[in-house]
């Protein structure tokens, strides 16, 4: 086997290696035909989302198109909490933060000068909200207006409120917190809160709750962003597993479906199926609009797999079903020019040898025939 075949042979091992081993998801069947029978029993017994969490999950769905709907169109600029939730809202619809289209200012910049001295926006949820808020219109630490923002100092407000269990607030703001302190999980003080966190939530996997899975759930994907944990697949069987058949939740393992329970395992079955929940999303810039969750991001991952597949099987090709190439009409003559020449060359020195013996014969007769004349 010469060099260029085993190189060859190195080189789809490897390619081969690396698409084998890439993380793409496996069958999401059972999934996926949950959450379509969720999404048919809410559009069939829930007529509103009540929560600002349920609007971004409805309108991502395609159950919500209107802002309106849920929220009115001027926020509290006095509250952080509803005005992060209004920002979040107007990106989730794609709809401009400004104040009015007269003045520079945005709803961002009054929010970011609402900070407190402790580094909070009043309480936890509000500062968790805040944060997403800011981070999502692209608001760096700075001055606005008469104050100061500073997001670090936000961030080391929630790792100062973490309980020694990992709970930071309740579950339902821990859940919430797990997107934020993920941004800065660079820190060895918010990493180490990070994983504090994800302990506290993967505990919620042996609950008989729904309510506490999904948002334990919710929690464990955007703390592991784009990886799916043993106890999150524990969650996730066990939602599954007490679907009714009308599509809804009940709030335990077993009973009748209920609209709260139904909705928080839509949003939760959700986050699992794009490996981040809509929030999160919203954060690292992904925009949801009434036609869904923007995927572009992601193909210049989709393309660089396709080209690994396509690389891998044409290596194995060339390497077991190459055919010697045929020699053009150049080399052949070539060829046969240079065995022609070896066979002149061979016969040229046979000949040379067989001259060479006979003049040894001769000059042996003539020797013997002189002695014989002396005699």
């Amino acid at each position: 086997m010469n060099i260029k075949k085993i190189t060859a042979i190195f080189i789809a091992v490897v390619i081969t290696s690396i698409v084998f081993s890439s993380p793409i998801s496996a069958d999401t069947t059972d999934l996926e035909t949950s959450i379509v029978s969720a999404k048919q029993y809410i559009e069939a017994n829930i007529t509103n989302a009540e929560t600002f969490q349920d609007t971004i999950s409805f309108a991502e769905a395609n159950l919500i198109t209107e802002i309106t709907q849920i929220y009115s169109v001027e926020p509290d600029t006095e509250n952080p909490q509803t005005l992060a939730e209004y920002i979040l809202l107007r990106r989730t619809f794609g709809q401009s933060i400004s104040v009015s289209e007269d003045s520079a200012e945005d709803y961002g910049d009054i929010l970011a000068s609402s900070q407190q001295d402790d580094g909070s926006f009043g309480n936890i949820k509000a500062t968790i909200y805040s944060l997403a808020a800011l981070k999502s219109v692209g608001k760096e630490a700075g001055t606005y207006g008469d104050n100061t923002f500073d997001d670090i100092a936000a961030v080391n407000y929630l790792v100062a409120n973490q309980s020694e269990n990992g709970e930071i607030g309740n579950l339902e703001t821990s859940a919430d917190a797990a997107a934020v302190l993920w941004q800065y999980k660079d820190s060895e003080e918010t990493n180490s809160a990070l994983n504090k966190l994800i302990s506290y939530l993967e505990s919620f996997s042996d609950s008989d709750d729904t309510l506490e899975l999904s948002l334990a759930l919710m929690g464990l994907t955007d703390a592991n962003y784009g990886q799916t944990t043993e106890a999150m697949q524990k969650i996730i069987d066990k939602l599954l597993s007490r679907q009714n058949n009308d599509g809804g939740f009940p709030s335990s393992e077993e009973g009748d479906s209920e609209a709260d329970a139904t909705k928080a395992a839509f949003r939760a079955l959700e986050a699992v199926r794009y490996t981040v929940t809509p929030f999160n999303a919203l954060i690292n810039g992904i925009q949801f609009s009434s036609s869904g969750l923007d995927f572009s991001q992601m193909y210049p991952l989709l393309i660089a797999y396709a080209v690994l597949v396509v690389c891998s099987i044409g290596l194995w090709i060339f390497i077991f079903k190459r055919k010697p190439r045929s020699k053009t009409l150049e080399e052949s003559k070539k060829e046969s020019e240079e065995k022609f020449s070896n066979v002149k060359t061979f016969s040229e020195s046979e000949e040379g040898e067989n001259e060479k013996d006979n003049d040894t014969k001769v000059r042996a007769n003539d020797t013997e025939d002189s002695d014989k004349r002396k005699e």
